[in-house]
């Protein structure tokens, strides 16, 4: 979803 920090609890795309 969103290439951010807060967004690896989803799907990791970047930071994650």
């Amino acid at each position: 979803n969103f290439p951010l920090d807060l967004a690896a609890v989803e799907v990791p795309s970047i930071d994650g």
